[in-house]
């Protein structure tokens, strides 16, 4: 199951009505478990061997979850489906442990879960029990604005809202919606090189940003004469060292 991606008043639409949980900024996976366990991603990668521990909190369950693999932050998590030297994965397991966050089951001992209501599968859910740190249920709650609310406070990357009576699919659906919290914050472009799509500018943060169409030439324009231009971008998240996450530019600040 894909999310389609929604809006803030789509938070207010289904409150009280549909199915919300945190979003996880973690790597998407299938976990497939019989006598061995297979952790694979949504574009088909093999994660068994990176994360041991989620294998070994998912031994004695027989079954398909979905769910996601998450360590302290999205980088940390990357480091560790990346790293292929067998010495430097050793030292990343201990250094950050990972938790497979479930939030779907297709199957249980065999029997098809695709084709029972969410309401269903998540009643199965909670009555499953893993003896691991490494292993946590998703908490889904109908209060959707309070969930939003925390989203913003706690700075989540968003939130994921779910038709509590829909089936599973293996497509994208508008039953599954994402809603993203987005940032915004002013920088200053002070250098820049064009390519084929517009300009790649610098900031003096020492962010790079993408632009576009007669905004480029603008920007490019004002660097040029003033050797600067102040403009807003957005992202997704802004992290410890002040980069942004799929940072994109939005508008040209100069003169407001």
């Amino acid at each position: 199951m894909l999310c389609e991606t929604g809006k803030i008043n789509d938070v207010e639409k289904y409150h009280l009505k549909w199915f919300g949980n945190r979003k996880l900024d973690g790597v998407r996976c299938f976990a497939y478990c019989d006598e061995q366990i297979k952790l694979i991603g949504r574009s088909g990668s093999d994660y068994t061997s990176k994360f041991p521990e989620i294998v070994e909190g998912l031994k004695g369950f027989k079954g398909i979850l979905d769910g996601e693999i998450a360590c302290i932050d999205f980088d940390k998590t990357a480091s560790r489906v990346h790293t292929e030297n067998k010495l430097k994965s050793k030292i990343l397991i201990n250094k950050y442990p990972a938790v497979f966050h479930i939030f779907d089951i297709l199957n249980l001992n065999g029997e098809d879960f695709k084709q029972k209501s969410l309401i269903e599968r998540v009643k199965t859910l909670n009555g499953l029990i893993f003896q691991t740190n490494s292993i946590e249920l998703v908490k889904y709650t109908t209060d959707l604005i309070n969930l939003w609310e925390t989203a913003k406070q706690e700075n989540w990357e968003g939130i994921v809202i779910k038709n509590p009576i829909s089936t599973y699919s293996d497509k994208r659906s508008w039953n599954w919606i994402k809603i993203k919290k987005e940032i915004t914050k002013d920088i200053t472009a002070i250098s820049y090189e064009i390519n084929p799509a517009g300009i790649r500018i610098e900031s003096s943060e020492g962010l790079a940003c993408q632009i576009s169409g007669l905004n480029s030439n603008l920007v490019k324009n004002e660097i040029d004469k003033t050797g600067s231009c102040l403009i807003e971008v957005k992202g997704m998240e802004e992290t410890a060292n002040g980069k942004i996450r799929m940072i994109v530019f939005k508008s040209i600040k100069n003169g407001e």
